[in-house]
């Protein structure tokens, strides 16, 4: 499975008080698996992520906006190979008892 399998994350969102909500995700960029060895080799390099300076890349996010019936906005910041930039991330909620698959 491709992804970032050493990432870390912790979000407080409640949809009745979108107001209260936050997100931290921690990518540990050493971590990146894309299915295809080669690529992967590369991405730890000073070409692509450089992780021997910046070994994780975050993003955080205190501020969200509802633009559909279960779907919003996470406003912050991405920081990565030490360049911060505002970033929009869309998402959806499903709520499944007291959980959120």
């Amino acid at each position: 499975m491709a992804g970032f399998p050493g990432s870390r994350s912790a979000i407080s969102f409640d949809p009745v008080h979108p107001e209260t909500f936050w997100i931290r995700v921690t990518v540990d960029l050493s971590s990146a698996a894309t299915g295809d060895r080669q690529r992967d080799t590369a991405l730890p390099g000073r070409d692509w992520f450089d992780i021997a300076r910046f070994p994780e890349a975050t993003f955080s996010a205190t501020s969200v906006r509802k633009t559909g019936v279960n779907t919003y906005e996470a406003i912050g910041t991405l920081s990565l190979r030490g360049i911060i930039r505002s970033v929009i991330l869309p998402f959806t909620f499903d709520r499944n008892g007291t959980t959120a698959p």
